[in-house]
């Protein structure tokens, strides 16, 4: 099975004699919500006893 890696070409420089391209991955990622990422963080950073207060 082959990989495919999508790169977007950011810009291009051409001064006679070297074309210099600028990539940039596209990447996709899932959205997540502000409050996901605060849940994540209090259980990664508080005690249990904490976390239940804050939850």
């Amino acid at each position: 099975m082959v990989e495919i890696n999508e790169f977007r070409v950011s810009q291009i420089v051409d001064n006679g004699q070297v074309v210099q391209l600028s990539l940039v991955e596209n990447v996709q990622t899932e959205p997540i919500s502000q409050k996901q990422l605060i849940k994540e963080s209090v259980s990664q950073n508080l005690d249990p006893e904490t976390q239940k207060q804050v939850m």
